[in-house]
């Protein structure tokens, strides 16, 4: 039995409706996800990061110090991303979430 992870960036679902993405990123589409899916049934390994072109940039990021990696996060806003939102695209999202138990 393997066990794997799957990271992806952004991904066009209901998930991040009003969010934008982040600055010099383009979104996943769904099925990226499931392709990487497909290919960690093909060949296991302990994660794949989706896109393929973060997988550097996750790891190098890793050997950062803190106050590093929070300046490349305010420099591509994903210190905000998750409070400047649209609360009319994300209305139905929120209501379904508060309402599924």
């Amino acid at each position: 039995m393997h066990v794997s992870a799957v990271l992806p960036s952004f991904t066009n679902t209901e998930l991040i409706a009003g969010t934008r993405s982040p600055k010099g990123m383009r979104n996943c589409e769904p099925e990226d996800i499931a392709d990487a899916v497909v290919a960690l049934i093909g060949r296991p390994r302990p994660q794949a990061v989706v896109p393929k072109a973060l997988a550097a940039q996750t790891r190098l990021g890793a050997l950062f110090p803190d106050r590093l990696k929070q300046a490349i996060g305010r420099r591509y806003g994903l210190d905000t991303i998750f409070l400047d939102y649209d609360e009319q695209a994300r209305k139905s999202y929120d209501a379904r979430i508060r309402t599924s138990g």
